[in-house]
């Protein structure tokens, strides 16, 4: 019983995976965040030599209008992660150093996770995930349902910007009906002052300046690879604008690399214009406009 049950499920993988392989899935979203960057990751290691200029960041840079994103671009930034977190991954493939790579500037204070980018970089992974597609986060059942059903029922009961289901704890009765997207504004309130407390408060700056010499190191890393770098900073609440630790980041930053060739540091955008859904993140139409705006003034 046993024997024809591991047989029967066996056959079920092969069957499985020999579909994937006719058909590859072409996903970008999972399930959760942490599966979000996975397949962000495999993405990106699996095609990396497509790709000439490489954006690291966080949660926030992550938020970049894909279809404003100019093509050979890549957007390596992780929900909950750092720019740390996206330097190693491209460490991790030396043959295809990006030609221009853009650092966020905002979420310098996080700590890199060094189980995320171990566990995506462990070379026998990468391997098996190059040659068997069953391997691949985007590829698990569940994660392929997920997008098909979304597909199917459209933004009526999904954000249409993350993707995500619409929290029913979070939504009004009103919104059930109107099919209008929960927006609390009192909750947005709430998380405002936060993280305006947040990038103010002392902890921050002091994580912010033990991090920065790793900053340095990785920046000087890919000078040397001959990449160029260009630093971008995330519009977010514009109380955060002038706090204590964005005037410490750019501080940091204007110090080391302003005068250093092979370095951009593009202007600040005005936070005033731009609206958050949480004091942090951008909206999709702000997104769109910031991203929009990010790419007309680099290449000018």
């Amino acid at each position: 019983m046993i024997f024809k049950s591991l047989f029967v499920t066996f056959l079920l993988v092969l069957c499985y995976s020999f579909c994937l392989n006719i058909n590859p899935v072409q996903i970008r979203r999972g399930q959760h965040q942490w599966q979000d960057n996975c397949i962000k990751v495999q993405e990106y290691l699996l095609h990396a030599n497509q790709y000439k200029s490489v954006i690291v960041g966080s949660s926030l840079a992550s938020r970049l209008h894909g279809n404003n994103i100019p093509d050979g671009y890549y957007n390596l930034s992780f929900g909950g992660l750092s720019v740390y977190d996206g330097f190693q991954i491209l460490k991790a493939d030396l043959h295809n150093i990006p030609d221009t790579l853009f650092i966020e500037m905002n979420i310098l204070h996080r700590k890199p996770d060094v189980s995320f980018t171990a566990a995506q970089t462990f070379p026998v992974s990468v391997l098996l995930r190059k040659h068997l597609f069953i391997m691949q986060d985007k590829s698990q059942p569940a994660v392929i349902t997920g997008n098909s059903m979304m597909e199917c029922v459209g933004s009526k009961i999904i954000d249409p910007f993350t993707g995500r289901y619409f929290n029913p704890v979070m939504r009004r009765f009103s919104s059930l009906i109107s099919f209008e997207p929960y927006q609390n504004i009192d909750l947005e309130q709430s998380l405002g002052n936060n993280i305006i407390k947040e990038f103010n408060s002392d902890e921050t700056l002091k994580q912010t300046k033990i991090l920065v010499p790793l900053l340095y190191q990785n920046v000087e890393y890919f000078l040397r690879q001959k990449a160029k770098v260009v630093f971008f900073e995330m519009p977010m609440l514009k109380d955060i604008e002038n706090s204590r630790q964005m005037q410490l980041v750019r501080k940091s930053i204007l110090y080391r690399y302003q005068k250093m060739p092979g370095v951009t540091i593009l202007p600040k955008p005005a936070y005033a214009h731009y609206a958050t859904t949480d004091g942090l993140h951008l909206d999709s139409k702000n997104a769109e406009v910031y991203t929009k705006w990010l790419f007309t003034t680099w290449h000018q």
